[in-house]
């Protein structure tokens, strides 16, 4: 390991601990200003502390909102990193909206306050997904198409300006560049495409260059997609060399703990796309464009795309009545049209291949380019050989439509299994933490997803209390309306939408659970709310409806799940949000339908250990918008009267904390007024 080692003088006195730097006069205390000493974050620093110390620990914490979690690890790995043997530790986040926090806020806080205490700041790197890195190969070699606009020229031309100053070659520092312009996607760092030592921009690589400096540093703040990807490599053997972005580590944090499972199960499966065929075919017919080409090359390329193109399509067809966006299970050799289209593909696939490696002997100025697509062309033979047969019963096989076209997928049937043989092999401490971990203070279903078997000697376990007090809000569950899958329901939660916005004067929040519902109470409030402003997601990129949220003081933002996490308003600008019904997965979801089987398998009850405690744990992330200080107030609201009318209600209700519950209008009104959010 090539960890620096810190000079022996500025050792930091043994006395020293997190929670000591985070109390009363503790250095990073006092570089906060307002800063409050919470003893839940503490116990947490010092149990963070304790585990990272520890050979095989694992530390599962939950820690609500406000408790200051990401402080109080990093207290943990920056005194980690210090003395005679410092540990090297990853951080790994669910979302980029932490990442960036972690990055651009409370890392550099952290080294500040080290440097106040005397102490040597520890080393902090973040390293994200190739894709989001510039590829120089790329960009020298980047041709414009046959219809160029003029955004297209424009980009171009400020990507090359940026190209000759940037350091690191991260996108985020492109601040006017289009979150979903195609053209990054011709110039990314993508491991598909990279030619490796080969390439003769390896040494000036900005990914070159990132390994590099990870491998100096102490804390590597990362996500759980870099994370299971580099799982992949290192346990499956896939992929080269030069795609494994993180060095080896001591110790893992993994923030926002409970969207591991789901994004290893991404990780782990296999996707075959029309995005990715079409890249593919794309790389391809460059090399069919190069002098002496031959014409059955660039007749397989053609072949490709019309093959590729009818295999989506017939499933598209075949999915035509499902929900957009939505997995659904979807085995190749039970549909026949679907069938004959896959061999078809499977074929061009595989004549491609053929043409490729024959290209590739003839002209060896262009080598590496053609064995990187000739790799690409092997694993998605491979890929769609498995969902072709759809054999395995390893695997959950789905499909999901997007427009007229769709991707078809296999996914580990057994996440838990995969994590068990990967993740939790690694004798390196692994500390878990999340604001929702537990259902009740249980961890048993969080547990049983990681393959954390409950007798595990190394286990320990902290649900710490809220921060906030529970007269901060109060929670209204209506008993007057029908159950959400009555026909009228959605009529019913438009109008009692309307009412509680009325109430508040704005400043709401407004989750739903489907697509079809946000476009419908979105479209409708709009019609019903002029002299507002109605934003809604997919309208615009993330940062930027919050911004115009924050900024209008009395908007009303209708979202689905991307806005039930990761998002932080604070103050008066948000006091309501409103969610339109228990966020049940669909039971036919592959994944979550072999979490079931899984759970009666070993004599778990499906519905509580798993649907009930999922919905249970989301319902608390979109209620949690609400209070990210101890100065916010507000209404909380769940449209659903079935948690009154079913035996799961209590336990629900008990979750979502101590905040005062109830049904009546004229009591929401009076608690509304006595928490001063009243428009």
């Amino acid at each position: 390991m090539t960890l620096q080692t810190l000079p022996q003088d500025l050792a930091p006195v043994r006395r020293t601990t997190a929670s000591s730097l985070l109390g009363t006069g503790g250095a990073v205390s006092a570089s906060l200003r307002d800063a409050e000493v919470r003893p839940a974050q503490l116990a947490m620093a010092d149990a963070v502390e304790l585990a990272l110390r520890t050979k095989g620990a694992r530390l599962l914490v939950e820690a609500p909102t406000g408790t200051g979690k990401s402080l109080a690890y990093l207290a943990a790995a920056g005194l980690a990193a210090s003395g005679i043997n410092p540990l090297r530790v990853v951080v790994a986040t669910g979302t980029k909206a932490l990442q960036d926090q972690l990055a651009l806020q409370d890392a550099p806080l952290l080294q500040h306050a080290f440097k106040k205490a005397g102490l040597p700041p520890p080393v902090v790197e973040v390293v994200k997904g190739r894709r989001n890195y510039l590829c120089l190969h790329r960009l020298s070699r980047w041709q414009p198409g046959l219809a160029l606009d003029a955004r297209v020229t424009r980009h171009i031309q400020s990507i090359r300006s940026w190209a000759d100053q940037t350091a690191v070659g991260d996108r985020s520092e492109l601040a006017d560049f289009p979150e979903d312009s195609p053209l990054w996607g011709e110039l990314d760092a993508d491991a598909d495409v990279c030619l490796g030592s080969a390439c003769a921009q390896y040494d000036r690589c900005f990914v070159t260059l990132l390994r590099a400096r990870a491998r100096g540093a102490h804390i590597i703040i990362t996500n759980h997609h870099l994370l299971c990807t580099d799982l992949r490599l290192r346990f499956t053997g896939g992929g080269a060399a030069d795609a494994r972005v993180l060095p080896p580590y001591d110790a893992l944090i993994l923030d926002e703990a409970h969207k591991l499972p789901g994004v290893a199960a991404e990780y782990f499966g296999m996707a075959v796309t029309p995005a990715r065929v079409d890249a593919l075919q794309r790389d391809a017919a460059r090399l069919a464009l190069s002098g002496g080409a031959s014409r059955a090359l660039k007749s397989a390329v053609e072949g490709l795309a019309v093959d590729g193109a009818g295999l989506f399509a017939v499933v598209g067809q075949a999915l035509l009545n499902t929900p957009e966006s939505s997995r659904v299970p979807f085995r190749i050799p039970e549909v026949p049209h679907v069938a004959e289209a896959a061999v078809r593909a499977l074929q061009s696939v595989q004549n491609l291949a053929a043409q490729v490696e024959a290209y590739s002997a003839t002209h060896r100025e262009q080598l590496a380019e053609a064995e990187s697509v000739a790799r690409r062309l092997e694993a998605l033979d491979a890929e769609l050989s498995h969902l072709t047969e759809a054999r395995d019963d390893r695997f959950a096989y789905c499909a999901e439509r997007r427009g007229t076209r769709a991707r078809l997928m296999a996914y580990p049937s057994d996440v838990a299994a995969v994590l068990q043989s990967t993740l939790l092999t690694d004798p390196a401490p692994i500390i878990c933490t999340s604001a929702t971990l537990a259902v009740g203070g249980d961890f048993t279903s969080f547990k049983t997803d990681m393959g954390i078997p409950e007798d595990d000697a190394n286990i320990q376990t902290m649900a710490l209390p809220s921060t906030f007090s529970a007269d901060q809000a109060v929670l209204y569950v209506p008993k007057d309306l029908s159950d959400p899958d009555a026909p009228i329901f959605q009529e019913q939660a438009f109008e009692r939408a309307v009412d509680l916005i009325g109430v508040t004067g704005g400043g709401a929040f407004l989750l739903c659970t489907t697509n079809r519902a946000m476009n419908e109470q979105a479209r409708r409030l709009r019609e019903a709310l002029p002299h507002m402003l109605v934003l809604k997601q997919g309208e615009a990129p993330k940062a930027e409806l919050v911004n115009r949220f924050k900024r209008d003081g009395r908007a009303v933002l209708v979202a689905t799940h991307s806005f039930w996490e990761g998002v932080d308003v604070r103050g008066q600008a948000l006091r309501l949000v409103m969610v339109d019904k228990m966020p049940f997965a669909p039971p036919h979801d592959p994944l979550v339908a072999a979490r079931i089987e899984r759970a009666e398998r070993v004599g778990r009850n499906s519905f509580s250990d798993v649907q009930l405690a999922d919905a249970v744990l989301l319902l608390r992330q979109g209620l949690g918008r609400l209070l990210r200080s101890r100065q916010d107030r507000g209404v909380l609201c769940i449209l659903d009267g079935r948690l009154w009318r079913r035996g799961y209600g209590p336990k629900v209700l008990k979750a979502l904390g101590d905040h005062p519950v109830v049904w009546k209008w004229e009591e929401l009104l009076a608690h509304a007024s006595r928490l001063d959010v009243t428009g």
